[in-house]
């Protein structure tokens, strides 16, 4: 079995690294991307990543492409060559590597490995970089929207083969408590606010977030790494929304219950 790691920030994933990792898990069977640390990025870029390393790798883990994702070693990054002892490096196009450092360092500790240096997809758009800095001009979205180019459904002939889910989720069945605890959710009518505390033990409140929208909580939520599951971050934002509606709406939220208009 031939592995491939790629490495790196992975702050805010987009379509670039979706193909970087596409491109890589083509050139063998087993895809492990690492993560680097926070204070890796700190010490080497000067700023502080936009998730915690843990959230980084929560992301990553989420994508059915990635076999494994692991987090970097403090120190020298050639370090985690010697335990995951991959066939094939892979490079990002702008990636601040040098090929024959890696290789060097491969030679020096007998491991026998390939580096290849991946071209670049949508560099002018899909650069976390860059997308950083659309943020901050604050571009309106219609300017962001002209400049990605809408794919259709390539295979709307068989679209009868392709099987079809039916939801049917059991409120009592199929519910389980996340390890890292529960919410609770409500609004602030007179400070027009969301409000979202967090209890790791039955009936003791540890944190409270809140904020004006859904994302001003859920943002905060990513970087205390308070949730664990997919299914549970579905269901908060679900309930921060319906308390967003709820607020605008000048309608009565109850955590759980439908919204009654």
């Amino acid at each position: 079995m031939k592995t491939v790691l790629v490495a790196g920030k992975f702050d805010v994933l987009h379509p670039g690294h979706l193909a970087l990792f596409e491109a890589a898990r083509k050139l063998g069977d087993r895809l492990i991307v690492v993560v680097a640390k926070d204070s890796t990025i700190k010490e080497r870029f000067g700023f502080e990543a936009t998730y915690s390393e843990d959230v980084r790798k929560q992301f990553l883990d989420a994508l059915s492409i990635v076999d494994e994702a692991i987090i970097g070693n403090s120190g020298d990054e050639m370090e985690v060559l010697l335990s995951v002892k991959p066939e094939i490096v892979c490079l990002g196009y702008d990636q601040p590597i040098d090929e024959k450092r890696v290789l060097e360092f491969a030679k020096s500790h007998d491991l026998k490995l390939e580096v290849v240096r991946l071209p670049a997809f949508g560099e002018d758009l899909f650069k976390s970089s860059k997308i950083k800095a659309k943020v901050v001009e604050k571009r309106s979205r219609a300017e962001v929207v002209k400049e990605f180019k809408p794919v259709g459904v390539k295979n709307k002939d068989v679209l009868e083969s392709v099987p079809v889910v039916t939801g049917d989720y059991h409120e009592i069945e199929d519910w389980s408590m996340d390890k890292n605890g529960y919410f609770l959710i409500r609004v602030d009518t007179e400070r027009k606010i969301l409000e979202l505390a967090h209890c790791k033990k039955l009936g003791i409140v540890d944190s409270i977030f809140e904020g004006k929208k859904p994302q001003d909580v859920y943002y905060e939520l990513h970087k205390a790494n308070l949730i664990s599951r997919i299914d549970h971050a579905a269901y908060v934002g679900k309930e921060l929304y319906k308390a967003y509606i709820a607020l605008q709406k000048g309608l009565t939220y109850v955590q759980d219950s439908e919204l009654e208009f």
